[in-house]
């Protein structure tokens, strides 16, 4: 928790069951995508696109697992920034997801 009361694995929690979503849906759409492929010699290119969405998936669950860290193992007082701004990052990858019924607004 911060000062503002966020919780980091209630928020780290919600990210990551969005990319999970995420995912899934990519999964849907590559196997969609592949099977109009065959169907028809449609381009790769959907395909291709779909990885690289899925690579995204990847670096985002990096960048939170980061983020987590320095939230929970910097707690020296002069530390202090370096929390904030990974809380910042947290905040700002879950504002991708602020249609989603679970989002808090105090994640804003």
């Amino acid at each position: 928790m911060t000062a503002t009361g966020i919780n980091v694995a209630e928020l780290v929690s919600f990210l990551l069951a969005r990319i999970d979503d995420d995912e899934a849906e990519i999964a849907r759409l590559q196997r969609k995508a592949r099977a109009a492929h065959a169907q028809d010699g449609a381009s790769d290119a959907s395909v291709l696109s779909l990885r690289r969405i899925r690579q995204d998936c990847r670096a985002k669950r990096k960048v939170i697992g980061a983020a987590q860290q320095l939230i929970v193992f910097r707690d020296l007082p002069n530390e202090h920034q370096v929390r904030e701004e990974a809380w910042r990052t947290l905040r700002a990858l879950a504002s991708t997801y602020a249609h989603h019924i679970g989002y808090r607004g105090e994640w804003t």
